[in-house]
Formats: C-alpha cells, structure tokens, sequence
C-alpha cells in the first residue's frame, strides 16, 4: 500500500518543490533533450516512465494525452498517484506501448529490454512500430557500469545505432548525461 507519506516524500526527493524542476538524474538528462521536446499538440508516451515528471511535463507543454509506462513497482504506483488529476496523462503497469505516438521517450531502459530479449533488431523494430514522428532514446554503451555488471553477451552500441537506421530516416546523436559519459542520447526522426 503507497501511503500519502510515500508520495511526499518520492517528490521531495525528485523534485524541488518551488520550480517543480527534476533533481537528481531525471534534471540531467532533462538537461539534454528539453529542447527536442516538441510536444504542443501531439501525442507523447514514456515507455519506462518510473515515477511520471515526463509525462506531467508533456501534459503542461500542451501534449493531447500522455502515456507513461513501466513495470509493476513501486515507483509506478507512486506516479499515478502523484500525478492523479493532471488533464490527459495516464500510466500503464506493463511495460509496453499501446498505440502510436508523435514523441516517444524510451530512457535508461533499452539494456533492459536487451536482458529480456536479447535481439537488437526485434527491440528496435517494436519500439519503431509505435512511434509517428520522433523517439528519444537514451542507453548505456558497453563501458557503462551497469552493462558490465549484468554482463549483457551481445550487447553493443554500434548494433543499437545499426538498427535504429535501419527504421528512422534520421538519427542524431544529441549528447550525454552530466552523470556519465558512457550514456547517450540519441534523436531518431522516421
């Protein structure tokens, strides 16, 4: 059961309560894609959502509706219930995308569905199938901690890269977190 004190004190945690701007990890990589986040009038899912500032961020730039997603866990709960009420957004407790979707933000989350399945074309090809416009995807490289840790056979930037130019017209590389150089974020536009 997520009590009222689990709520406050996920949001004091993550947010400054002033200028409800992110703090921690969600403020850096916000740092390197706010300004790719067109939103005005389209569709928008977080696919990896944890606890839901995105999708609250798209609803206040003027996005029709905005779809967070994730697994079931805490945090989950935690931002359905922090963002209750906010006009047009919804959280799913599965982690895939219903529909289609103008803006699709998929961070901190590939190496995870590479652990589930651990085929870089079927990823890529089903995160392609439900994005309109734009997805802004974020994933360590194989110098990442993590990715070393889990020791993930297979894994491999250039591969990911590969196949995202296999499914969009463009990619871009648009930068790396404060927090590690061995992340990166990537602009892919169909």
């Amino acid at each position: 059961m997520i009590t009222q004190k689990d709520i406050d004190d996920t949001y004091f945690q993550h947010f400054d309560l002033k200028t409800k701007k992110p703090k921690s990890h969600t403020a850096d990589k916000w740092d390197v894609i706010k300004k790719y986040f067109d939103v005005k009038g389209k569709t928008f899912a977080d696919f990896g959502c944890d606890k839901g500032w995105y999708c609250w961020k798209a609803s206040g730039l003027g996005a029709l509706e905005a779809h967070g997603c994730d697994r079931p866990c805490p945090s989950l709960k935690i931002a359905q219930e922090l963002w209750r009420g906010t006009q047009g957004v919804w959280f799913y407790d599965k982690l895939e995308l219903g529909s289609t979707y103008d803006l699709v933000l998929c961070l901190s989350v590939y190496h995870y569905l590479y652990m589930d399945n651990p085929n870089h074309q079927e990823i890529v090809k089903d995160l392609a199938s439900h994005i309109i416009e734009t997805l802004i995807i974020e994933f360590p490289t194989e110098n990442d901690s993590v990715v070393k840790r889990i020791k993930l056979k297979g894994y491999s930037k250039d591969k990911i890269v590969h196949e995202l130019q296999r499914y969009f017209t463009k990619i871009e590389f648009i930068g790396h977190p404060k927090y590690s150089k061995d992340r990166e974020f990537w602009k892919c536009t169909k």
